[in-house]
């Protein structure tokens, strides 16, 4: 396979993005999205009630969630949580539906907790150190829709190779080169072109004036131009990564009535959006050719959490925390590979390297309640905040081209996180159910002529657990409904909605010493 290197700006990269399949947001405002949003995260028991554990204590989720939570150990504990996920993804434009299905495997939670008793006779009675491995949001998802691209004028349809032919055109009419190497040159500078031309779906030819132009595989002096009059295209994106942070927490129990708790939180960004796009043409010159825009984005950050949590009566407890912004360091590349099947050419491939970036995620205010039912259950509830609106994109070094900083402000709104769960308790088991709703945080923009759209989040949740002195066993459930972002393909006027509900199958297996 021949191999074509090139070092891009960011601006470059954002533009490629264009031949896909465009969300109505950006890709940065997608983005900042899924890199600040929490999932319901942490054991499978926090899970199985809907994550409402901010006021909760006595678990290794507490470690990520709420480190005040740490000061209710009375022992030592570890637990290990992996996490089976089964994706069941449906995408519906005006030409047709298409469903797929898909499962993800991975280990989202391990964590220690080393609890420490004071001396008698303080105010201070215990201290807990916590290390975790948590999973803050993952990006397992989905979307596949299929367009037929034709012109009813009689020109050409707007796929793949009209797209990377947007370089050559002057006004409405082709530019000319005066020899056959300057107009190979103009192709080798565009990262489209490049590969298109590679794959001989671009030629270089001469024109009536002697000059040469730029122009399809398909064009024919012979005939009426173009025999290429319609394009079935289908387009398939898949997402998967995460971020995971490591996190150390210390939390301490005053008089059992006030527990307060601070954590370092070290993130880790994995996230790779892989975009295939499958074209046939109608002229029979050549069959299915298949693009595959393929980014991969890995980085490190900072942030902080504080938290409290309080008991103002024995049956109640009231947590708040904060979480500070984390600044993350972020290193992107793009692979872009073009492959024309039936016409001999190898499969050619590009690699774009986008400079060093920092991403700065927003605040989250959160708060909760717990009522104890004796020692039956308990009910409890939480509320975060977040304002995706703060998040920015930072450089100085040209990863974004000439802008040094990318706002999210016009696309993102404030935007809230709500949790409610229940356990009851029946001997050594526990059944706990639970839900979680998360706000749309995009701004209302006119999507194919309607007003708006539905892009909250639901997750329904249930499960059970086994508790022993020294060893217990906790199942969940969640079943994750979303409505991705609508998106449809370059000037096509075709909008494609996507839903996806990812079921979530978590075992927690843990001992106290």
């Amino acid at each position: 396979m021949k191999m074509l290197k090139y070092i891009f700006s960011g601006l470059v990269c954002l533009l490629c993005y264009n031949v896909g399949a465009q969300s109505l947001y950006t890709d940065y405002a997608r983005e900042a999205v899924l890199f600040s949003q929490t999932s319901i995260g942490g054991t499978a028991r926090t899970s199985a009630f809907g994550g409402a554990s901010q006021s909760l204590g006595g678990d290794i989720s507490s470690i990520s969630a709420n480190p005040a939570g740490l000061g209710f150990y009375n022992r030592s504990s570890f637990s290990f949580t992996p996490v089976i996920r089964l994706g069941l993804f449906n995408s519906e434009n005006d030409q047709g539906t298409s469903s797929t299905v898909g499962i993800n495997a991975q280990l989202p939670n391990l964590g220690f907790v080393f609890q420490n008793r004071f001396t008698k006779g303080q105010g201070w009675y215990t201290g807990s150190f916590g290390i975790a491995i948590n999973q803050e949001n993952y990006f397992y998802n989905q979307y596949q829709a299929d367009f037929a691209l034709s012109d009813g004028s009689g020109g050409v349809p707007n796929d793949f190779i009209e797209f990377a032919l947007v370089p050559f055109f002057e006004g409405n009419a082709f530019r000319s080169f005066s020899s056959f190497e300057e107009a190979e040159d103009a192709i080798f500078n565009d990262l489209y072109a490049n590969l298109a031309y590679q794959e001989g779906l671009l030629n270089i030819y001469e024109n009536l004036n002697g000059g040469f132009e730029v122009d399809r595989y398909d064009y024919d002096n012979n005939s009426d131009g173009y025999l290429t009059s319609n394009v079935q295209r289908r387009e398939r994106v898949e997402t998967s990564g995460g971020i995971t942070n490591l996190d150390l927490s210390y939390g301490a129990n005053f008089k059992d009535w006030l527990f307060l708790g601070a954590s370092l939180n070290i993130g880790f960004l994995n996230y790779r959006y892989l975009n295939i796009i499958e074209e046939t043409p109608n002229s029979g010159l050549i069959g299915t050719y298949e693009l595959e825009n393929d980014r991969t984005l890995s980085g490190a950050g900072l942030g902080l959490t504080m938290g409290v949590i309080f008991k103002p009566i024995q049956s109640i407890n009231i947590g708040l925390s904060y979480k500070t912004p984390r600044v993350m360091s972020v290193e992107e590349v793009q692979t872009l590979r073009l492959d024309v099947f039936q016409n001999g050419y190898p499969r050619q491939e590009i690699i774009n390297e986008i400079p060093i970036y920092t991403f700065i995620s927003p605040q989250k205010i959160s708060g909760g309640i717990t009522a104890f039912v004796n020692k039956y259950g308990f009910l409890s509830a939480d509320i975060q905040y977040s304002n995706y609106g703060k998040a920015n994109y930072i450089s100085n070094n040209g990863a974004f081209g000439t802008m040094n900083e990318i706002s999210t402000s016009e696309e993102l709104n404030d935007a809230i996180t709500a949790n409610i769960g229940a356990e009851a308790r029946i001997g050594v088991f526990r059944l706990r159910a639970g839900y979680a709703y998360y706000q749309n945080p995009f701004r209302n923009i006119n999507v194919g002529g309607q007003s708006g759209f539905e892009q909250d989040r639901r997750v329904v949740t249930a499960g059970l657990g086994f508790r022993k002195s020294s060893f217990f066993f906790d199942a969940a459930v969640n079943i994750d409904n979303r409505n991705n972002a609508p998106y449809g393909f370059y000037d096509s006027g075709v909008v494609t909605n996507s839903f996806s509900s990812i079921n979530m199958f978590k075992f927690t297996i843990g001992s106290n010493f």
